[in-house]
């Protein structure tokens, strides 16, 4: 068997939650005896490129595409499809398998369609939610947690709230735009923010459409979390299509302790780990944190800081606080082990997630999670049973739930006896190949 995972960007040149799962998976496979390709789009380049990390080929197929607005906006297809389809020519794999879509440049619909065209079997696994959403947060006008349902009148609405239009504007904008798009005039070719603002309904029937091409040519659609797959369903794709495997986590049975090593005492050690950026939501905790007393409570901040204005934004509210300090980056590996010197971890997201491996990271060290209340944090937090959950984008929530905990630290332990461990990724490695053999037989 020969198994083809694709996607837009590969390790070590990108380290993000998609390329550690491929790897995972793909280190699996390989260790199950099968065939593992990797194939990233190489892109500038007019020729293809091969390396390999970590005993998997990587190919690079040329992806010389032009980024223009055509590209972007989806007005014509990227021009290493051709290079892609003769590369699964040569390849001949049993299954193409896909693990990002990019909406222009890069990995596209167009190549899912081109390997189902070929004979391939298509597997499609989907680890963002931005194929229903626009935005890709799925909150809706940034206040409450969306459906997800492809709704081209409120999804506009909705992306224009998101990009900061007044109310005044947003009157003005969505009945040109209905208007637009109910006589079939795509203004989003004109090369104007207004043009692109009145057709946007064009925009998000392009998601809708793409998902439906996406499904269509997919044998199977994988989801990672039970709320995404309701989600999909209540698009439309055909339940027969969508497969459940649910996210696992890495790691050495040494590191895994069956009951919390949480200790209730003060000051709460506290932990944050992750991206430094808006959607991560570390603005909301360091003011959060402000309030409180600095003799009761220390955080530590773990992650990379991108020289950004963000990151520095987030520096400067930490000045004068003591009990805030700035950890740096950490290694993959030690993270499970750094967690067991905390007491909590805490995951305050402004955005739904899909499924945060930071949250499997922290029940493998048996510590509570104390994460906004959105998509992805509340399918494996139970509020005041194995963590704690606060109002998404609301500083205030969250630093009433710090306050309870420096009150009452017994319930971080309490909270830690009900954490059940994680499943080993090897469970999900034997779930693909299980899915693979099925489509082998049909």
């Amino acid at each position: 068997m020969k198994i083809l995972q694709v996607l837009n960007h590969y390790l070590p040149y990108q380290v993000a939650g998609t390329e550690v799962y491929t790897s995972l998976l793909s280190k699996y496979l390989h260790q199950q005896g099968i065939i593992v390709k990797v194939v990233i789009p190489n892109y500038g380049a007019s020729g293809n490129a091969l390396y390999v990390h970590e005993y998997i080929p990587v190919i690079a197929y040329a992806e010389p595409s032009e980024v223009d607005r055509s590209l972007i906006m989806g007005l014509r297809k990227p021009d290493g499809l051709k290079y892609f389809e003769e590369l699964l020519v040569q390849e001949q794999p049993n299954i193409v398998h896909f693990h990002e879509l990019a909406g222009s440049n890069g990995v596209t619909v167009h190549h899912v369609e081109r390997a189902k065209a070929l004979g391939f079997k298509v597997v499609t696994t989907l680890h963002l939610a931005r194929y229903t959403c626009k935005t890709g947060n799925l909150l809706y006008e940034n206040k409450s947690l969306c459906d997800g349902v492809i709704d081209i009148e409120k999804c506009t609405r909705c992306n224009f709230v998101v990009k900061g239009l007044s109310n005044f504007r947003i009157n003005a904008l969505l009945p040109l735009s209905w208007i637009a798009y109910k006589l079939n005039i795509n203004l989003t070719k004109s090369d104007s923010s207004l043009s692109t603002a009145i057709g946007f309904p064009f925009l998000i029937d392009k998601i809708k459409t793409d998902l439906q091409r996406l499904y269509n040519s997919s044998d199977k659609v994988v989801t990672l979390t039970s709320w995404y797959k309701t989600v999909l369903q209540s698009n439309r794709v055909p339940r027969d299509k969508i497969v459940h495997i649910p996210q696992a986590l890495p790691f050495l049975e040494e590191i895994i302790t069956s009951t919390t090593s949480v200790e209730a005492r003060l000051p709460i050690r506290l932990m944050y780990i992750g991206r430094i950026s808006p959607i991560k939501g570390v603005h909301l905790l360091l003011e959060a944190v402000k309030g409180l007393p600095c003799d009761k409570i220390i955080l530590h901040i773990y992650g990379q800081e991108m020289g950004d204005a963000y990151s520095a934004s987030c520096r400067e509210q930490s000045v004068g606080l003591p009990n805030v300090k700035w950890m740096g980056k950490i290694d993959p590996n030690s993270v499970v082990k750094t967690m067991q010197k905390y007491q909590a971890v805490c995951i305050p997201s402004v955005c739904s997630e899909m499924s945060p491996l930071v949250i499997q990271e922290a029940f493998a060290a048996a510590v509570p999670v104390i994460a906004s209340d959105v998509h992805g944090n509340s399918e494996q937090i139970t509020h005041n049973k194995n963590g704690l959950l606060f109002k998404f984008n609301n500083s205030d929530a969250l630093k009433y739930e710090l306050q309870c905990i420096i009150e009452n630290p017994e319930l971080l332990v309490t909270l830690g006896k009900n954490i059940q461990p994680p499943q080993n990724f090897n469970v999900v490695g034997m779930a693909y190949l299980e899915l693979y053999q099925e489509l082998l037989r049909t």
